[in-house]
């Protein structure tokens, strides 16, 4: 029985886990994780073996079953209603409000919800907004709002020249998809062995990384002779 249920587990991509301080009343109970003050379901309890020296728990991993939840939320629960979608990067607000609205919260038919953006990540329109149609479904100004933004780029031997859409950018600073930032030596470090001549190019990305990573330049202990005519 024992290893039956431990292939179930694995078939359906549960979890284990091993002496957890948890009292499993019954099957259903749950592992949950505080994110932006609201608390999120990340498991469900589904298999118990339970020892006086080792206890096992296992676990049904909630991500992998997102899409069919909110398939029955809406079949079944819904009703006029709507699920916020979980989105990255993305927070809900009702309009003249600050109270940050759950990933999942079931919004009434009619009502209208404000979209921002988490910190750390781009805003790509001014104003944007979601409206409650009913059965589930939502009308919506834009498919993407919230893009990551690059780390800042920094370097004691590196001038870094940053630009974006052909304007100025402050690279030192979390940078805009799409940034384009050219390093090159600073006038008292010379470029390292294997390193090309030719200026390397990093582009921030849509997923907040830099395509390239920065190179170190090497000190050159150069000495330079000022001349007056």
């Amino acid at each position: 029985m024992y290893d039956k249920a431990m292939k179930l587990c694995l078939r359906y991509k549960i979890f284990l886990v091993s002496e957890l301080q948890v009292s499993p009343i019954n099957d259903g109970s749950a592992i949950s994780f505080l994110h932006l003050n609201s608390f999120y379901l990340t498991g469900i309890l589904s298999y118990e073996n339970l020892n006086e020296n080792n206890s096992t728990l296992g676990y049904t991993n909630i991500k992998y079953h997102v899409k069919w939840i909110r398939g029955v939320l809406n079949k079944h629960f819904a009703g006029s209603s709507c699920v916020l979608p979980t989105v990255e990067g993305v927070v809900y607000t009702y309009e003249g409000s600050d109270t940050i609205l759950s990933h999942g919260t079931l919004i009434n038919h009619n009502l209208t919800v404000i979209e921002n953006c988490e910190i750390g990540y781009h805003k790509a329109y001014t104003n944007s907004s979601r409206f409650c149609q009913g059965k589930g479904k939502w009308l919506s100004n834009f498919d993407k709002l919230c893009f990551k933004m690059c780390p800042p780029l920094e370097s004691n031997s590196l001038d870094i020249k940053c630009s974006h859409n052909g304007k100025y950018a402050n690279c030192s600073n979390l940078s805009l998809p799409d940034t384009i930032a050219i390093p090159s030596c600073k006038p008292t470090y010379t470029t390292p062995n294997g390193q090309d001549d030719t200026p390397l190019e990093l582009l921030c990305q849509s997923n907040g990384t830099w395509n390239k990573q920065l190179y170190r330049c090497n000190s050159c202990n150069c000495i330079f002779l000022s001349y007056y005519v």
